[in-house]
């Protein structure tokens, strides 16, 4: 479950530099990765950095 661990963190940063990235569940269809869904949508700021809104 990548939004219960640091999973979740590694996938965003992936992502946002322009990697695809697939989640495994099982013997179901992998998902493609998207910033924001299972939590805060983080934001690439101008140095390429994610950066989370405060809770």
């Amino acid at each position: 479950m990548p939004w219960r661990c640091h999973r979740l963190l590694i996938a965003n940063t992936l992502t946002a530099r322009g990697w695809t990235v697939w989640h495994l569940f099982g013997d179901d269809p992998p998902r493609r990765h998207e910033l924001g869904r299972w939590g805060a949508e983080p934001v690439t700021d101008q140095d390429g950095e994610l950066v989370y809104p405060l809770v």
